[in-house]
């Protein structure tokens, strides 16, 4: 009977010690998880923005322009003779892009949503720096400030 005892005893003490093991884990797992997804939201805006002006960086291609009730980043390119214009801007929780034929009239709505947030805001600091402050649909706000090679300052148009 004693040996029985001390079988059962020993099994609920290693049952124990897993289940403990299983629930630290989950914790450590759950922390990772929130941890990724605070920097996935901090950092995709920023990220998605500064990579689309590297890639328009060129004289007269990109300006900050007001857009309806808000602010956007405007990127023109030339395509067959004809001009372009993609906007980028915040509008009813999304930021958003706008592609079309400058001269074309759209609303804020007409966008493609790229991803959840807060705000975006466009700031020229001084000749060729243009600041990008984005603010996460979980509050978390992340700035960063881009420099321009294509030799022109952003244009800012009131």
């Amino acid at each position: 009977m004693l040996n029985t005892v001390f079988v059962l005893l020993l099994f609920c003490v290693f049952a124990m010690a897993v289940l403990m093991t299983l629930l630290s884990g989950a914790g450590a797992y759950q922390s990772v998880h929130d941890n990724m997804e605070n920097q996935y939201a901090e950092r995709t805006g920023l990220a998605y923005v500064e990579a689309k002006l590297h890639h328009y960086d060129r004289m007269d291609a990109v300006r900050v322009e007001p857009f309806a009730d808000t602010t956007a980043l405007a990127l023109y390119e030339q395509i067959d003779g004809k001009t372009y214009k993609t906007l980028i801007y915040y509008h009813d929780g999304y930021l958003k892009e706008l592609f079309f034929e400058d001269g074309l009239v759209f609303q804020p709505a007409d966008g493609q949503n790229v991803l959840e947030a807060e705000a975006l805001i466009f700031n020229w600091k001084q000749p060729h720096l243009l600041q990008i402050i984005c603010e996460s649909d979980n509050g978390i706000q992340a700035e960063t400030i881009v420099y321009l090679h294509s030799g022109e300052e952003v244009t800012l148009y009131a």
